[in-house]
């Protein structure tokens, strides 16, 4: 048994691709939906408690970077670390009219998964693990964790590249202050958790 782990922590650490497996890491573009909630939030919260200004958030970026960290073994089982797609909104307002807004978050997932075909040019794989989103701005209360499952399609595979194509599933919420105001004017303050990603659709190219 102790000769199994210590086998197993070696092919890890140094990742020999002829007993154990192989590294991959890159960078990717990924477009995420969901994201016009959060604008929505800030739009809403910022209007309520401003009578002489209002503001339109329409500048969300429909493609943002991304990246990824996978060791396959040999036999298929995968693990993945996974960076984005990063999201920040900056609204300076309009004309005159300087708002200061912002949002920012840094989403990370662990995974792990199979690859079906582990040696071939072409696979399938399927991966599942937690998300968490790192958020920041001026309505941000805090985030938790949530369940973060995706499938792929590795293609154009060599000994020292591959594409990757993935749709994967956010279940990370962020909590949000919330600011209403009713008819006769007053403001009231609650809490509000969100999923602030729903949809995750990404291009990797690692080496």
């Amino acid at each position: 048994m102790k000769t199994k782990l210590l086998v197993a922590s070696l092919c890890f650490a140094f990742a020999s691709p002829a007993y154990c497996g192989e590294w991959r890491v890159g960078p990717g573009l990924a477009v995420a939906t969901g994201l016009h909630d959060v604008t929505h939030v800030y739009e809403d919260n910022y209007n309520n408690t401003h009578t002489t200004t209002q503001v339109d958030i329409k500048a969300v970026l429909p493609f943002s970077i991304a990246a990824q960290v996978t060791y396959t073994w040999n036999s298929g089982v995968r693990a993945d670390l996974g960076l984005g797609p990063l999201f920040r909104i900056h609204d300076s307002g309009d004309g005159d009219v300087n708002t200061g807004l912002s949002h920012t978050e840094i989403p990370i997932n662990a995974t792990v998964g199979y690859t079906f075909i582990p040696h071939g040019m072409v696979s399938p794989y399927v991966r599942a693990g937690l998300s968490h989103h790192f958020a920041s701005g001026d309505y941000v209360v805090s985030s938790s964790p949530g369940v973060f499952g995706a499938v792929g399609l590795e293609f154009m595979r060599t000994r020292v590249a591959s594409v990757s194509l993935e749709v994967a599933f956010d279940q990370a919420k962020v909590e949000f202050d919330r600011y209403q105001r009713d008819s006769l004017g007053a403001v009231t303050h609650s809490t509000e958790k969100m999923k602030t990603y729903d949809t995750v659709i990404a291009l990797y190219v690692k080496f």
